[in-house]
């Protein structure tokens, strides 16, 4: 008897622990996609696009700036600069991805311009924190952002 609760407590651990993996393995997966999706959006100007992967009342803390609250009207602002300005990423390197349960965060480092359309790109070196939520409709949202130049 005490041999088969023991059989049973390690099948029960092995089993346990491969179905936290595989979960996390999707959630890992899914967030990748979401990343891609993001930066994607970013380099093709789709910013309408980017801004459906904020979370509503996203934290936003830009380089030298408040805090702001990602909301419709920063949204319309942002796809409104598409018109006259280009904002573009280049060598995006993911330095750190962690996932606990429904949240996760990201470090990242790249160049970024953004530059009046007609004029020479800037490319600054820069880094950011971004932590990532899953919603109801199990889709990762961006719940913080926050970055700034390495300059």
């Amino acid at each position: 008897m005490k041999l088969y609760l023991i059989f049973l407590s390690i099948v029960f651990f092995v089993f346990t622990n491969c179905t936290n993996n595989i979960e996390n393995s999707n959630q890992k997966e899914q967030l990748l996609k979401t990343l891609e999706k993001f930066y994607s959006a970013i380099n093709t100007g789709n910013t309408a696009e980017r801004c459906t992967l904020f979370a509503d009342s996203a934290i936003i803390m830009p380089n030298n700036g408040g805090i702001t609250y990602f909301t419709p009207e920063v949204a319309q602002k942002w796809i409104s600069w598409d018109k006259d300005y280009i904002f573009r990423l280049k060598d995006v390197e993911h330095v750190k991805i962690e996932i606990s349960g429904n949240t996760a965060y990201t470090v990242n480092t790249y160049f970024y311009t953004w530059h009046a359309k007609g004029t020479e790109p800037k490319w600054i070196k820069t880094k950011n924190v971004h932590i990532w939520k899953i919603n109801e409709k199990s889709e990762w949202k961006l719940h913080l952002d926050i970055w700034n130049s390495s300059i």
